[in-house]
């Protein structure tokens, strides 16, 4: 296809880079323009509030990715920069960027104290000859609209098969491979350990069939996600995964993991022994694969 010259420019914080999310990225590419993605680092009521911050679905890695894989680039904006610009001269430091399409959401918020909406941007995109597509809502399941708070919902709820509906893709960890203890290794399940980070959203604690994306490989696995309250001695969730027949160190490496569906809630044990026994129940589970619906990754 052969683009125009300008910028198609995709607006919104995208986390999650859920199905409506996607909606608007692909109005993006079939513009006919140089297709991107003008999101922030941080979601913007993070920076604006401090504090009882939103928990992001997807750190900027993943939602990079995510991203080229729809087709677009991604470019983060400093939100600083943006923040008190009033909606005529948002648009105009667009235009100033290339842009000559802007694709968004139906909710669609800017300028200062987002003072500006649909309305606002209809009139400045005619007045300033710019072309515009507003994207209606996505409905999933029982005409519920996909939202990033609904699925964040989900999420800290467990629901994490009805999280990746909304998502239409799996919840993805991705974090550098450290060192852990060594329980697992010396129960016979060595497990690849990652750390969470402060602005992560972490789902409910529980244990996970999932999948590790490696060199274009899914290997099948089991991931724990929680505080092992048998072995513990913190408060502090981590994640671990088994990786089904596999045995390789992978420390200082950064691997991305798929949840794909939630086995069962974390329980506390009497013993070691009775660990060891459910950890096993939980790979059994995981290889019977009679439940697991596994979408595009």
């Amino acid at each position: 296809m052969a683009l125009n010259n300008g910028i198609a420019a995709a607006l919104g914080f995208f986390d999650g880079v859920h199905l409506g999310h996607a909606e608007i990225i692909k109005k993006t590419v079939q513009s006919g323009y140089c297709p991107v993605v003008l999101t922030f680092d941080d979601h913007p009521y993070n920076i604006v509030k401090k504090i009882n911050k939103i928990k992001l679905i997807t750190p900027r890695d993943i939602k990079t990715s995510l991203i080229a894989d729809l087709g677009a680039e991604s470019v983060y904006l400093n939100f600083h920069e943006y923040r008190n610009l009033q909606p005529d001269e948002f648009i105009k430091k667009l235009i100033d960027m290339g842009v000559r399409h802007v694709v968004c959401g139906f909710n669609y918020k800017f300028g200062a104290g987002a003072g500006g909406g649909i309305c606002e941007l209809r009139e400045l995109c005619a007045e300033y000859n710019m072309t515009y597509e507003i994207v209606d809502p996505i409905y999933c399941g029982e005409k519920i609209p996909v939202s990033s708070s609904r699925i964040r919902e989900l999420l800290y709820n467990g629901d994490i098969t009805e999280a990746i509906e909304f998502l239409g893709h799996p919840f993805y960890i991705e974090k550098p491979v450290i060192h852990g203890n060594k329980l697992g290794a010396k129960l016979g399940f060595p497990t690849v350990n990652q750390r969470f980070c402060e602005n992560d959203l972490i789902p409910a604690a529980g244990v996970y069939a999932s999948l590790v994306c490696l060199d274009g490989e899914k290997l099948e696995a089991v991931t724990n996600i929680g505080v092992r309250p048998t072995v513990g001695d913190t408060n502090t969730a981590t994640t671990e995964t088994y990786i089904l027949d596999y045995n390789r160190n992978f420390y200082g490496e950064t691997l991305r993991v798929a949840l794909l569906n939630k086995i069962r809630d974390e329980i506390k044990f009497n013993s070691v022994d009775e660990l060891k026994n459910q950890i096993q129940l939980d790979v059994d589970t995981r290889k019977s694969n009679y439940y697991l619906v596994q979408p595009k990754t």
